[in-house]
């Protein structure tokens, strides 16, 4: 698991959050609504209360193969970025999984 990684919810993940849709066990609801699209993989499990290191992996890699969630890759351009002296806008997309 890469401690930077960002994950933001899908439009699956909004709705179910919202009640449109109730799939999800309510341990990985609890999951999904820590993802908010800025904090790391380790901000999450930071502030999550009571989730260990491999619960939080197993529940993202759920969310994220059903699609609840998506990887964001704005670190990775952020750096490349910086590492080029650039200091054009980079926008963020999604990673293909």
């Amino acid at each position: 698991m890469d401690w930077s990684t960002i994950y933001a919810k899908t439009a699956k993940g909004v709705m179910e959050l919202t009640g449109k849709s109730r799939r999800l066990h309510r341990d990985l609801i609890r999951v999904l609504q820590l993802v908010d699209g800025k904090a790391t993989v380790a901000e999450i499990l930071a502030r999550s209360e009571k989730l260990t290191e491999v619960q939080l992996n197993k529940s993202l890699n759920t969310l994220l193969v059903d699609k609840y969630i998506k990887a964001l890759v704005s670190e990775q351009l952020t750096q490349f970025a910086h590492d080029f002296g650039s200091s054009a806008t980079i926008m963020v997309s999604e990673a293909n999984t």
